[in-house]
C-alpha cells in the first residue's frame, strides 16, 4: 500500500480577503474625509491671511497718500489735494466691494487702483489732525486704523 502525502495549499480564503478589503476601505474613507477637512481648513486660513495682508497693504497705501497732501473727507471718501492740479480720491465702491484709489490731474481721471477687495463697509471719521478708518470685511472681520495727518504748517516746512 502506498501512502500519499496530502499537501495543503496555504493562503487566504475569499471571506478573509473580502473582510480585509472591507476594513481597509473603511480606513481609507476616514482618511480621505480627514484629508478633505484639512484642505478646506487650510484654504480658509490662507484666504484669511491673504485678506489680512490686503488690508495691511491698503492701509499703508492710504497712509502714504494722506501724508502727501491736504486731506478732506467728502461723502464717505477721502480727497487728497497734492497741489492745485493734482488730487487723489480714496473711495469705497459698495457694488464691487472694493476700495479704490482714483488719481486725477487737471480734473481728469488718469487711472484707478483697487486697493482692497471683499469689503462690506468702509467708514471714515476725522477729528482735527486724526483720521480713523473702520473697515468691515465681507466675512465679518473688522479693522480699525488711526492716521495722524501732517498739519498745514508741518507740510509747508517739510
Amino acid at each position: 500500500m502506498h501512502i500519499r502525502k496530502v499537501r495543503y495549499v496555504k493562503g487566504f480564503t475569499l471571506i478573509e480577503t473580502t473582510t480585509a478589503l472591507f476594513i481597509f476601505s473603511i480606513f481609507m474613507v476616514f482618511t480621505i474625509l480627514i484629508l478633505f477637512n484639512f484642505v478646506n481648513f487650510y484654504s480658509k486660513q490662507i484666504e484669511i491671511q491673504n485678506q489680512d495682508s490686503y488690508v495691511s497693504e491698503g492701509m499703508l497705501i492710504m497712509e502714504n497718500l494722506m501724508n502727501g497732501g491736504d486731506v478732506e473727507i467728502k461723502n464717505g471718501a477721502i480727497a487728497i489735494n497734492k497741489n492745485s492740479d493734482e488730487y487723489n480720491l480714496i473711495q469705497f465702491d459698495k457694488y464691487s466691494e472694493k476700495l479704490i484709489v482714483d488719481y486725477y490731474r487737471y480734473n481728469i481721471k488718469l487711472t484707478s487702483n483697487n486697493v482692497m477687495f471683499k469689503i462690506k463697509n468702509f467708514n471714515i471719521v476725522r477729528n482735527n489732525n486724526l483720521v480713523y478708518i473702520f473697515i468691515t470685511c465681507k466675512d465679518g472681520r473688522r479693522y480699525m486704523r488711526c492716521f495722524i495727518l501732517k498739519s498745514q504748517s508741518n507740510q509747508a516746512s517739510a
